[in-house]
């Protein structure tokens, strides 16, 4: 893309690897918290269909969503 927008310009191979690195990082951290989200709703999915007359207490609440952080 960069040769099409600034054919004249370049990245060095080092600016290439740290924004490699960057974007992988965001990549891992983005699908960590989204299995972690989803593992939680699945939770309470569970829950819900077990015991659908109990509410999920603060505790419980403060516990799935510190999985999601």
């Amino acid at each position: 893309v960069l040769r099409q927008v600034h054919p004249d310009m370049g990245i060095s191979n080092g600016a290439t690897a740290i924004l490699n690195s960057f974007v992988n990082d965001i990549f891992e951290r983005i699908g960590t918290s989204s299995y972690f989200f989803v593992a939680g709703l699945t939770f309470v999915a569970v829950l819900r269909q077990v015991h659908p007359d109990t509410w999920i207490s603060d505790g419980a609440t403060a516990i799935l969503n510190s999985f999601v952080k």
